[in-house]
């Protein structure tokens, strides 16, 4: 990572854009200013890296490449996950392991990334100095001990102790005082009281991913099925964290198992918007993601009858801009060549679309 620290003049930077004619060169910080949101692109494991692209709403564009643009190399840890808190963009890297951060205004990373008791980070939530990471610690699907929280002091940038948390830590959220992480390899939810670290489960009928917070301070979560751990309830669930109870479910097939951003609340946190895909082989015998975006009504508890986006091949992950109430849907096809976003209106109506960088999986909005 001291490869990011230095900076040198790019020369001839040739930004792309959904429109055909070749954009002039900008200035980073110009592009960085104008960008209303940032799509983080993870790229492939194996190969190709993570990247950021910046959406200029105002002039339709979208720009690539922008860490690149203003750290100079690439970055080394694909970004599994991004998140803003305070003044900057916490990066959860993957292969390698280690988190980084950017300032949220220019991108510009001036420390190096932490390595030290990172291993396979998943995601993360804040709470005061600290981020809570979920890592998996290995190769949890062989071991499902191996799992862990990492507490990581922001201010001395370093991991200051480990929570031992099994069976796959993935999501994270932070309600009443108290810690939860979604499992991907065990069909319960983790709960670390935040003041004495004891661990305790909340049994579930599948094992989850991620969750979303309402104005009661409760939590729905992503119930999903997958190779390791078939179920046949799928959709969400609503978890009561004052008594630590999964207290409803809300069925839904083929709830996304991609590891992106899978739903999202709208600007009023009425509705939630839930990517369902399954994979399917294309006729040139690639497989790719394919589904629809469905409507939960939070006052009914119901889902629509039928997606409010349909026959999305390459469906990614789902968001929702929360200035406009616009969704923007990301679309993946492969790991060896860009994605796009596209972006509707809550009526399900196509308004646009933009080229991403490979692997588009979040969005964060300034």
């Amino acid at each position: 990572m001291k490869k990011h620290l230095f900076l040198f003049l790019i020369l001839g930077v040739i930004f792309t854009s959904c429109e055909n004619d070749d954009p002039k060169p900008e200035a980073p910080s110009y592009v960085v200013k104008a960008s209303n949101a940032f799509v983080i692109n993870y790229g492939s494991y194996s190969s190709t890296v993570g990247s950021i692209s910046g959406l200029d709403t105002d002039e339709s564009k979208m720009y690539s490449y922008l860490f690149e643009t203003v750290n100079g190399p690439s970055m080394t840890g694909k970004p599994q996950y991004a998140y803003q808190y305070n003044d900057k963009i916490y990066f959860m890297g993957n292969n390698t392991d280690e988190i980084f951060y950017v300032n949220d205004s220019t991108l510009k990373q001036s420390k190096n990334g932490v390595s030290t008791d990172i291993i396979k980070p998943r995601y993360c939530v804040a709470s005061g100095d600290y981020l809570y990471i979920s890592c998996y610690g290995g190769d949890v699907w062989k071991t499902p001990t191996l799992g862990y929280i990492a507490k990581y002091n922001i201010k001395s940038n370093k991991v200051e102790k480990t929570i031992a948390v099994p069976g796959g830590p993935e999501g994270v959220e932070i309600a009443n005082g108290k810690l939860y992480c979604a499992l991907n390899y065990d069909t319960n939810i983790a709960v670390v009281d935040l003041e004495t670290e004891q661990v305790s489960f909340i049994e579930t009928p599948a094992v989850t991913s991620y969750f979303l917070k309402d104005a009661s301070d409760n939590l729905y979560v992503s119930l999903v099925s997958t190779y390791s751990n078939s179920s046949e309830t799928t959709g969400l669930g609503y978890i009561n964290t004052t008594t630590d109870e999964l207290s409803a479910t809300y069925t839904l097939a083929n709830v996304s198992t991609n590891y992106s951003s899978i739903m999202s609340f709208n600007a009023d946190a009425s509705k939630i918007y839930v990517s369902a895909a399954s994979w399917v082989q294309l006729p040139d015998e690639s497989w790719v993601q394919k589904g629809g975006v469905f409507e939960f009504n939070v006052d009914t508890k119901e889902f629509g009858a039928t997606p409010l986006i349909a026959e999305i091949d390459g469906l990614n992950a789902v968001s929702v801009n929360p200035k406009t109430d616009e969704l923007y849907v990301l679309i993946s096809q492969s790991t060896t060549s860009t994605g796009e976003l596209r972006v509707y209106d809550n009526t399900g109506s196509l308004n646009t679309s933009y080229q991403t960088g490979i692997a588009p999986a979040w969005v964060l909005y300034k």
